[in-house]
């Protein structure tokens, strides 16, 4: 019985093996196909770029200003005049209005970027400027009026 003792261990020996060669076989299945779907992704590795997160308007651009309005060009006698008027940015946006058509006024919202420049158009009417030191410089105009805004931080 001694030999048939000898005889299952060496069996379990030989499964444990088995086992281990199993599991060794996975794990170097495992590794092909992993190095056979990189090479199939292309022979040489792709650099990970970072791109920046989208920068936000320039900080303390949000408050109260004070317009001066300068009509600078008029199609005809519905283009407002020259004024004066109190704005307030929030958010990092400014909305501003156009005449699109006699007495029809337009909105356009600009938001204020990173740099300072102020850009939004509906396709009728645009709205470009730039913000630096408390200021605000800025053109609206359509194919009927064009104003020059001049906004000045009051707080």
């Amino acid at each position: 019985m001694r030999q048939a003792g000898v005889r299952q261990a060496g069996v379990r020996q030989a499964g444990v093996r088995q086992a281990g060669v199993r599991q060794a076989g996975v794990r170097q299945a495992g590794s092909l196909l992993l190095a056979t779907v990189l090479t199939a992704c292309g022979s040489t590795a792709s650099p990970i770029v970072l791109r920046p997160a989208a920068a936000g308007p320039p900080v303390g651009v949000d408050g109260r200003y004070r317009a001066t309005v300068r009509l600078v060009r008029a199609a005809g006698p519905y283009c407002p005049r020259s004024h004066a008027q109190m704005l307030e940015v929030w958010g990092g946006s400014i909305s501003l209005s156009y005449n699109a058509a006699p007495r029809q006024r337009v909105s356009l919202r600009a938001r204020i970027e990173a740099d300072g420049r102020i850009q939004a158009s509906d396709g009728e009417g645009t709205m470009e400027g730039q913000a630096a030191n408390g200021r605000l410089e800025i053109t609206v105009a359509s194919r009927y009026c064009e104003h020059r805004w001049t906004l000045t931080r009051v707080d």
